[in-house]
């Protein structure tokens, strides 16, 4: 278990785990006042979906972003393509979980062609799935900042430790 890629894993599938949980939590109080009669399981059920698929997507976004960083050369190219990819991986999520919900029974398409009630059922909710993937790219920038604010401390260090000698 000392394979750094396991432990990656790992760390992303509890983070997703907590995400999880804080979504049904968030969405279960918000349908309980309503009287919607609808139990925390069903709640966690709706939600896992998306995030189980974010879980799938985040080694992916992470690749990219270790293959286009904002390192302040190229700038406007990764945010282009990161803005073009954060937009892909919504559209992605989205027909994922519609073609998800249709081979498992919980699609409420009826007669309707796919595309017509993708297009249909599409909301603005979706668009937080944008946001998602940038909060996975910053949260890779800012630990890329700071393994590099530790590399440098301790260049320092050694540098006193020679100027010492």
């Amino acid at each position: 278990m000392n394979n750094p890629r396991w432990k990656s894993f790992l760390l992303i599938a509890a983070i997703w785990s907590a995400v999880w949980m804080v979504l049904t939590a968030q969405l279960y109080l918000t349908v309980v006042p309503r009287g919607l009669g609808i139990s925390f399981a069903e709640v966690a059920e709706t939600q896992f979906l998306r995030v189980a698929l974010w879980a799938f997507f985040t080694p992916l976004v992470l690749w990219f972003h270790r293959r286009l960083p904002f390192d302040g050369r190229h700038d406007w190219l990764a945010f282009a393509v990161h803005l073009t990819l954060s937009i892909g991986a919504m559209f992605a999520n989205y027909v994922l979980r519609l073609t998800i919900d249709e081979f498992t029974g919980g699609s409420q398409r009826g007669t309707q062609d796919f595309s017509t009630y993708a297009v249909l059922l599409f909301n603005g909710r979706n668009f937080v799935d944008i946001l998602i993937y940038w909060m996975i790219v910053g949260a890779q920038h800012v630990h890329g900042l700071y393994l590099r604010e530790q590399a440098a401390a301790v260049a320092q260090v050694q540098l006193r430790a020679q100027l010492v000698e």
